[in-house]
């Protein structure tokens, strides 16, 4: 039969008998914290196997279910949590001692000289002279009275869908880039502007260069390009501005062509040697009549490759293949946006049988295309239909050229982020000297200036005459990596303390399981060799008759004798069941000599003292609650277009003040009226008539008290705030005037695509993309929004603004926009380029962080909504809100820059607007419940009150502008702000040239705002240390300082119930002896 079963029942019985004979009650409690003792710790299977009654074995039972179940559950979480395979972002900031100074191209923004037009050939020249002339216009003759010459938007039709159709302007651009590419590279290189005329003077690290230094490249757009240290050889050792690169260029205004290029100046690109500039995507303006600084520091990202991450060491000969744009480089280098080009250039071979004039299309990247020409849009409506639907999907992610399996990214990138300047230049002191250095390098230039006056010459100056340096802000360099978060040894780690915690095993079990799993194996196989053979040798297994003995059968296992398969087999596992791992304490119970027990006495006390140690940390930390920090930068295929808003300066118009209201009105007019000053009876001598610094009080009562400007443009936004908002909006500046051009991704919008609000600081604001929908696929100026303005200066009421321009905000469409704190303002005259950059901030939700996410339940925290009237909340509006409540609440009153309707005051009771007088009590407490506030005293800021968003999006924001109009453009200009305003039409009639162009450079404006990458950063913060870590920790602990598993637990709980069993029956037997 099996010696096994029988063993352990002879077990039982004597155990049976022991219990049932011990007669003294201490006897009983040492027996069974004895068994306990003795036993410590085996796992789940030997206790269920020794179990003396079938209520043991079943609640053995239920534990190994119970830790099998949680076991698996912790096990797959860690292995989900490996094929995740998750990275950590580090960021070090080391101090280098020399840094490899960067490549610097720069193209004028004009790419043909007007005089060397002829020579394009008929079909540029004819396109570049088509079209109404504006130059020579006669303004007199010109009927303001005459409708037909004015523009209204709310004639001009747009189709149901958005942006379909390209602007004229647009249409002529691209049939310029078209004819332009069909002319030779040496031809295109001789049309454009030369670099011995350009440049004036050059500076590297203090000493002088040339034209020498730099290298040709040509660009599609801007035609003649030229790259200072293309091979990348030279280096900078330190930062600042005397250590960079100084170049004064001369932009030979008088040969743009306006038709090219409506504004001045040249595009800057900072990049790599081995990389491909893109100037029409990427880089900065800068604009003639100023010297600029663009003060760099250096990112290094370092990705991770598979199965961590999608990045790729491109090989030279893969490169070649998918790069386009290596033979215009001479370079092996490779570039995600020049493969993603190279792909595009592709799908239009392969679908139209020829190439985009934009795009590289010779090279072994196109070997296996055949012969293709280039597509005719002009002529050939079937090549003009089938690009356009190609580029399309492109546009709209439907091409795989953006997927990392196609044109991965690279491993090793860096990248230069730039901090950029400006100053008004030359001086007027060193104007003289520098028209001296412009004439002596062309006598038809030294003509010229020799011919104008003094003024004269400042003027051809500022139009034509820059000077910008490129330098290193810092020599840290900024470097990025991304490594596993979760390696195999982690797992292993997280493993090793799961199954140990759960299941009390470790790998030993693994290889006692194997070694078993083996001799049973060889039990089969000499089963088959042998049947037949009778059961023999009971002799040898009478060893096992007591199963708690020390050698637990090791001498049967070691015996030649041939044992029947079944009880050979049920021999080797019931060896597994008996001898798994004891710990401390059955070693030192079963120590033959005091000092041996001392010894495991000493272990056992020295395990309890680290592990309580260990644990303590492991709680502390875990109730911490630790975070950390997780920065992504992926390369998205389309990204949402951020909501654009902007506001005039001006917050009512002039010519509208009759209006506004008595009150409004006498305010606005009342004081000192410096248009007409009459300077000639001013006595420069009378003291009286100077100010001095030294008669004003100083420190400790600094701002203390408001000047009169301020005030008076308080009591305005006051009374400005109590009319209605439909009033509000109409005293306000209207976009049909203000807006003279308008394009998104080269296509038409107008004021329709546009909604209006109020704000009491600037009036009528003006937001594009207010539900959130347009879509970015593509980076760069092309792809975003362009619009023209006409800033109606005149209009300005010199008491409520004392500068010009638009206030602008780039915000997510979900968050309401305070133009008054945030943002950036532009100024007329030029193009300004605002280059975006999106990232998110996901941040973690209680008890990791203090975040929320908010609802429409939430409206008694924000009192402000959004455009379309749905609540909205950010931090800044609940801190507003919370500032006028607490004005409320300490004066009674409410403050007229904050809302007062809503859920947010609806305990608030009855108040009324503050009378804003610093010398009457609401003035008094208005200010002084708002100096608490800028003071930090008052509760808004805390995160308990306001809390934060958990997921924000914001905008990074990168400005540079060009001089606009151009010369050759000013009349264009203006005579397309005449056809919207009558007004207009009749001031140019009486102006001049001259006049014209400084009221265009007054009054208009561009501005441009674009996505500079289709990368975004993410910025999320997880948790640190989750309760499967702390469990995973705490398995680790207890098994190594105790050897201990959850097992124990349940363990020591079955001791307790047995005790509980032998007090219970030693009580009953006394009740029965008395009763007897």
């Amino acid at each position: 039969m099996v010696v096994q079963l029988e063993a352990q029942k002879g077990f039982k019985m004597t155990v049976k008998k022991m219990i049932k004979g011990a007669s003294d009650e201490k006897d009983e409690r040492l027996l069974t914290w004895g068994d306990l003792v003795n036993n410590l710790t085996e796992n789940t299977v030997p206790r269920m196997s020794k179990a003396n009654s079938v209520g043991k074995k079943v609640f053995w039972i239920i534990v190994l279910l119970f830790g099998l179940g949680m076991l698996t559950y912790q096990v797959t979480d860690r292995f989900i949590k490996y094929f995740n395979y998750p990275t950590v972002t580090e960021v070090e900031v080391p101090l280098a001692t020399e840094l490899p100074y960067p490549t610097i191209t720069f193209c004028n923004l004009n790419p043909m000289r007007r005089s060397k037009l002829t020579e394009a050939g008929i079909g540029i020249t004819s396109l570049c002279g088509s079209g109404q002339s504006y130059q020579n216009s006669d303004w007199s003759s010109v009927n303001e009275s005459d409708d037909k010459h004015y523009l209204n938007w709310s004639l001009m039709e747009l189709k149901n869908k958005y942006y379909d159709e390209k602007t004229a302007s647009a249409y002529k651009a691209d049939k310029f880039q078209m004819l332009y590419s069909t002319i030779s590279l040496e031809k295109r290189r001789e049309l454009g502007h030369q670099l011995d005329r350009m440049l004036i003077g050059c500076e590297f690290n203090g000493r002088p260069c040339s034209p020498k230094n730099f290298t040709a490249l040509l660009n599609p757009i801007y035609g003649n390009c030229y790259s200072f240290n293309a091979d990348g050889k030279l280096k900078s050792s330190q930062s600042g501005p005397r250590f960079g690169l100084k170049a004064r260029v001369f932009l030979e205004q008088n040969e743009y062509v306006d038709n090219l290029s409506d504004n001045v100046g040249i595009k800057v690109v900072v990049h790599n040697h081995t990389d491909m500039p893109f100037p029409d995507e990427e880089g900065y303006g800068i604009a003639p009549g100023h010297k600029s600084g663009i003060a760099l520091y250096r990112n290094d990202r370092h990705l991770y490759h598979a199965p961590y991450g999608d990045c790729e060491i491109v090989s030279e000969e893969k490169n070649r293949l998918i790069n386009g744009y290596n033979n215009l480089m001479n370079t092996s280098s490779y570039s995600k946006l020049a493969c993603t080009k190279t792909c595009l250039q592709k799908h239009i071979i392969a679908a139209c049988n020829c190439s985009n004039y934009k795009y590289p299309s010779t090279g072994p990247a196109f070997e296996n295309f055949g012969n293709f020409s280039m597509c005719d849009v002009e002529s050939n409506a079937t090549d003009a239909i089938c690009l356009k639907a190609v580029e399309r999907k492109f546009f709209d992610g439907l091409l795989n050229c953006t997927k990392s399996s196609v044109c991965p990214p690279k491993c090793q990138n860096s990248e230069y982020k730039a901090t950029i300047w400006e100053t008004q230049w030359p001086s007027a002191g060193n104007e003289m000297k520098i028209a001296w250095d412009v004439a002596i390098w062309d006598k038809k230039i030294m003509r010229e200036i020799k011919m104008l006056s003094r003024s004269g010459k400042t003027e051809y100056l500022r139009k034509n005459v820059l000077e910008f340096e490129v330098y290193f802000q810092t020599m840290k360099i900024h470097i990025i990596s991304t490594k596993p978060a979760y390696s195999i040894p982690d797992l292993l780690s997280d493993l090793g303390g799961q199954i140990g915690l759960w299941m009390g095993l470790s790998i030993i079990t693994v290889f006692e399981i194997g070694e078993v799993a083996l001799d049973a194996l060889k039990v089969i196989l000499k089963r088959r060799k042998s049947v037949g053979v009778a059961k023999t040798t009971e002799t040898k297994i009478k060893k096992l008759a007591f199963i708690g003995s020390e050698n637990k059968g090791k001498e049967m296992m070691n015996s030649k004798s041939e044992l029947h398969p079944s009880d050979d087999q049920k021999l080797l596992w019931g060896d597994v069941v008996v001898n798994l791992t004891e710990n401390t304490i059955p070693r030192m119970s079963k120590a033959k000599s005091i000092k041996r027990k001392l010894f495991w006495l000493v272990i056992l006390f020295f395990g309890l003292a680290m592990l309580c140690w260990q644990v303590t940390d492991r709680f502390t930390k875990y109730y911490n609650y630790p975070t950390m920090t997780n920065i992504k930068v992926p390369l998205a295929r389309k990204l949402p277009f951020p909501t654009i808003t902007f506001c005039n300066e001006n917050p009512i118009r002039k010519s509208m003040l009759h209006e506004a209201g008595e009150e409004i009105q006498r305010l606005v007019e009342n004081g000192l009226n410096y248009q007409n000053i009459n300077w000639e009876k001013i006595n420069e001598s009378d003291s009286s008539v100077i100010m001095l610094w030294s008669g004003m009080e100083a420190m400790p009562n600094y701002f203390q008290n408001s000047n009169k400007l301020t005030e008076k443009r308080d009591k305005f936004q006051k009374l400005f705030s109590k009319l209605s908002l439909e009033k509000r909006i109409k005293l306000g500046h209207r976009l049909e005037k203000l807006l003279i051009g308008c394009e998104y991704n080269g296509r038409q919008c107008s004021p329709k695509n546009f909604t209006v609000s109020s704000n009491p600081k600037y009036g009528n604001c003006f937001t594009f993309n207010p539900d959130g929908k347009l879509e970015a696929t593509q980076s760069g100026s092309r792809f975003g929004l362009k619009t023209r303005i006409f800033l109606q200066q005149e209009e300005y009421i010199d008491s409520l603004s004392n500068n010009v321009g638009l206030k602008v905000v780039v915000h997510d469409y979900n968050d309401v926009p305070f133009p008054e704190e945030e943002g950036f303002g532009i100024a007329p005259g030029k193009v300004n380029e605002v280059g975006l950059f999106r990232r998110e901030r996901i941040l973690s939700k209680p008890p990791y962080g203090d975040c929320r996410d908010m609802s429409a339940e939430d409206e008694k925290l924000s009192a402000y909504k959004l455009v379309s009237g749905s609540f909205s909340y950010n931090k800044l509006a609940c801190t507003k809100t919370c500032l006028q409540k607490e004005i409320i609440s300490k004066c009674k009153c409410a403050n007229y820059k904050y809302p007062t309707s809503g859920k947010a005051f609806n305990n608030m009771g009855k108040f009324h607007s503050c009378d804003v007088n610093p010398s009457s009590t609401e003035g008094s407490c208005l200010r002084n419940v708002e100096r608490d506030y800028l003071d930090g005293k008052l509760n808004c800021t805390r995160s308990d009150v306001c809390p934060p968003k958990c997921h924000n999006i914001y905008y990074k924001t990168t400005l540079s502008g060009t001089q606009w109009p151009s010369i050759g453009h000013e009349e264009t200009v203006a005579w397309n702000v005449a056809l919207w305003d009558q007004a207009a039409l009749v001031k140019f009639k009486r102006m001049n040239n001259l006049e014209k162009n400084q009221y265009m450079s007054k009054n208009a404006m561009e501005f441009e705002i674009f996505l500079q990458s289709m990368k975004y950063q993410v910025i999320e913060t997880t948790p640190a240390y989750t309760p499967i870590d702390l469990l995973s920790d705490l398995g680790g602990q207890i098994g190594l300082w105790m050897g201990l598993s959850i097992i124990t637990v349940f363990e020591i709980g079955e001791v307790i119930m047995d005790t509980i069993q032998v007090l219970l029956r030693k009580r009953k037997a006394v009740q029965e002896k008395g009763n007897e």
